[in-house]
Parts: C-alpha cells; structure tokens; sequence
C-alpha cells in the first residue's frame, strides 16, 4: 500500500505511514497494528471471533498537509507525493500533482490552458520529473 504523508499537529515535523480518518480528524500511523487479545461475541444467536488492536506509532495531522505518494520517485529518486509541484526537464513548467478519482489516478497540472482539459499521467514522464516544492513547503511559504 502506498504511504501518505502528513504535518503532525503536536510538533510540525513531516510522518509517513498509514492514514486513518476519525470523524473530522486525520492520523497517520507509522507503525503496524499490536494485537491486544482475542475475544468472542454472540449476535443474534451467532458467536464472532474478533481481535481487540491497537495502533501505535498513531499521530493526528493537518488534514489540509494529507497527500498519498503517488508510487513513483522523481529523477533524484525522491518520492513523488500528491500536493507536490514537480518540473518537467524537457518543458520547464511548474505543475501540480493531484489526484483525479474520474481517472483513478495521479495526474499533473500546471495551470495552463494545455493541461488543465488534459492532465497529464505521471508514469510517462518519469525520468524528466523533478519535485522542486511539496505541499508543506507551500504551507511555510504562506
């Protein structure tokens, strides 16, 4: 599974990991689940078996900072998350990494009037890509 990323609220200091929603709130959790126990429970005459779990490593975030790795790695090798602006070598425009559920998948777009009607995959530009600001970089400018 690919990891998110988040700005924690207790320190302001980036956490990757698994992202969980509880209501309105965002945590990330760093760290596999622990197995507290196991228990049994009966339902309408049925007996469930279930596990009783505790994250650790569990850490409220920004949820406005949340932004998946999109899987791949720009051409230093840095991973490429959602939120970030990279820059294409053979282009040289800034665009936008976003996600767009209509594709079901990470596309970039730079604003422009060319990418804005046809964003772009990121899997073919790969070796061009370079990640020159991600979102919490935009949050310190601001």
């Amino acid at each position: 599974m690919r990891p998110y990323r988040g700005i924690r609220i207790d320190n302001g200091k980036e956490i990757k990991g698994d992202l969980l929603h509880i209501g309105k709130q965002c945590f990330i959790c760093n760290q596999d689940m622990m197995p507290l126990g196991f228990f049994s429970f009966q339902k309408g005459g049925e007996t469930f078996n279930a596990v009783h779990t505790m994250f650790s490593g569990l850490v409220e975030v920004h949820p406005d900072t949340v932004g998946q790795s999109t899987g791949r790695k720009d051409k230093e090798g840095k991973e490429i998350f959602e939120g970030d602006d990279i820059k294409f070598a053979e282009h040289g425009y800034p665009a936008e990494v976003k996600y767009y559920p209509e594709h079901a998948a990470f596309l970039f777009d730079s604003g422009t009037d060319e990418t804005r009607n046809h964003p772009d995959r990121l899997m073919f530009w790969d070796d061009t890509i370079e990640v020159i600001r991600t979102i919490h970089d935009k949050e310190t400018e601001e």
